[in-house]
């Protein structure tokens, strides 16, 4: 996946654990950051944690990362067609601003 984002934008962070600035303990491991992005990789769309979400939108969370206001994208690798994840879920996180997109091709049209 790195190699994929690379070639077609700069990758600044890539499996990286980011400290709270409030408790310097880990909040959160970066899959990919560039300039303007945060990209979060999924197996399947089971394994997404809305309380995860929080990390990345809320500067009131104990684990909050995204001080860049920077655009969140989660990757899913499994096709969402038939999975079991309830459609209020996907709707959540799109209500937040975040892109969910499931496939190479559907990346590469939201990277900037």
């Amino acid at each position: 996946m790195g190699e994929f984002v690379q070639e077609r934008v700069e990758i600044e962070k890539f499996g990286q654990k980011l400290k709270n600035v409030k408790t310097n303990e880990i909040a959160a491991e970066i899959d990919i950051e560039t300039k303007t992005q945060i990209i979060e990789i999924k197996k399947s769309a089971s394994s997404i944690e809305l309380e995860q979400i929080e990390k990345y939108i809320n500067p009131l969370d104990n684990n909050f990362i995204n001080y860049s206001g920077k655009e969140v994208i989660i990757y899913i690798d499994k096709p969402l067609a038939g999975s079991k994840i309830p459609r209020y879920k996907i709707n959540f996180i799109n209500s937040k601003g975040i892109k969910i997109v499931n496939s190479l091709e559907e990346l590469s049209e939201v990277l900037k």
